[in-house]
């Protein structure tokens, strides 16, 4: 017998997702807290739920909305930094006469240059003139780095959350007043929450059932290595997120 999955996460960071809404022109994001981001994160998560094993409905359902509320808002720094490459470029070539498709393509696929600008920059040499690239590669550096730093502060969230959480999840699994469908469910969530701490990028790219689908239900002994974990402090360095775009050709500009 398995356990259904609950209804969809009940928690909404509503409060941190408006703050990315609200940036629409340049003035709104150099007034753009990132720190003001992840504090509206933390109030839309609530605390940390305390539960033994005749309470695993409430933890599991409790574990699942904070961590797809992790998901959602990682999900939504993407679109976002695309938004302000956009709006980045319109200032910062409104007076160079490039191409008008120039704009649009760089903020759809600025992402794909995480950690390697050189390729940015070889790609548009030809094209734009020395003024115009300084400012794109500017641009880029500046939304790429805000981004980093909005994944690694929601990363170090889930990090502790797992952390916080693993020991309870330990305890319920192992406590006879839970079902076996029950125990087997936190024993998948043991493992996810685990991952988490060794790679958080995994909260973007999955909610949690999906995750939670491609593990097999471990043995009761995976309850048994939390004790020599070593859960890594502080937040993994985040991989760039795959190009949907791909290469793509520049136009030459005359």
């Amino acid at each position: 017998m398995s356990v259904s999955p609950r209804t969809p996460s009940l928690i909404q960071p509503q409060a941190a997702l408006v703050l990315l809404d609200q940036v629409q022109h340049l003035q709104d994001l150099n007034q753009f807290e990132p720190a003001a981001l992840l504090d509206a994160l933390e109030a839309d998560l609530g605390p940390q739920v305390s539960a033994d094993g005749a309470e695993a409905d409430r933890l599991l359902a409790q574990i699942a909305a904070q961590l797809d509320a992790l998901h959602q808002v990682l999900s939504a720094i993407e679109p976002f930094a695309r938004k302000i490459m956009g709006i980045r470029l319109l200032h910062a070539l409104a007076s160079e006469p490039v191409s008008p498709q120039l704009r649009p393509l760089l903020s759809a696929t600025i992402l794909s240059y995480a950690g390697d600008l050189r390729v940015l920059a070889q790609r548009l040499e030809r094209s734009v003139s020395v003024t115009a690239l300084d400012a794109i590669l500017a641009a880029a550096e500046a939304v790429l780095a805000l981004r980093h730093e909005l994944q690694q502060g929601v990363f170090a969230i889930g990090q502790r959350l797992a952390r916080g959480y693993l020991p309870q999840v330990q305890r319920a699994a192992r406590s006879p007043l839970v079902s076996t469908a029950h125990a087997a469910r936190l024993r998948q969530i043991f493992v996810d929450l685990q991952k988490i701490t060794e790679s958080p990028l995994r909260l973007l790219a999955e909610p949690i059932e999906a995750r939670l689908k491609k593990l097999p239900v471990p043995e009761a002994e995976i309850l048994s290595t939390l004790s020599s974990q070593d859960a890594p402090e502080t937040a993994s360095k985040p991989e760039t997120p795959s190009n949907a775009h791909g290469r793509f050709a520049l136009l030459e500009i005359d």
